[in-house]
């Protein structure tokens, strides 16, 4: 009987320690954030908004060259929707294995990112191509080669011929 007082009593007074720790803690926290001072704020002024807009007029008119359409065809191969569920396999018996392969078309844009043909796009855009044929910005059309993905980040890189015949 006395060791489960005393089991109760340490347990009480680490509760007590515990949050008495916890409080002291968030209010020197909230102290230090009492005496914060707010960053002074910076504003901006741009004296000639035409020039602003004519420099990037400028800069949308140089790289538009460089933005491609990417226009892809493939394959998606669908399963089951039910795959190896034991859940149906209770009720349903066996699950019969099908795949339907079908037939898909996708389009996006890309940017050429250096001279050697390279092509940076979306993964998703690039994703369970069969071929991949890239238009430049005067309307000539190659064959692209797939040359990485990145589904994480959502990036692949094509390259296309730098020199078509």
């Amino acid at each position: 009987m006395k060791a489960a007082r005393r089991s109760v009593y340490l347990s009480v007074v680490a509760a007590a320690l515990a949050a008495f720790l916890l409080l002291t803690a968030m209010g020197s926290r909230s102290e230090r954030h009492a005496n914060a001072q707010p960053a002074p704020a910076q504003t901006v002024i741009i004296k000639d908004e035409s020039g602003f807009t004519s420099a990037f007029s400028r800069v949308a008119e140089a790289m538009t060259p460089t933005v491609v359409h990417i226009d892809i065809t493939g394959t998606l191969v669908q399963q089951s929707p039910f795959g190896d569920n034991p859940f149906f396999r209770e009720f349903f018996g066996e699950p019969q294995q099908w795949q339907q392969r079908v037939p898909i078309r996708a389009l996006g844009s890309g940017v050429i990112i250096s001279a050697d043909g390279s092509i940076i796009t979306n993964n998703h855009v690039v994703a369970n191509a069969d071929s991949v044929e890239v238009e430049l910005y005067d309307g000539t059309k190659q064959k692209a080669k797939l040359i990485g993905t990145d589904p994480n980040t959502d990036l692949a890189v094509v390259k296309i011929d730098p020199t078509p015949n």
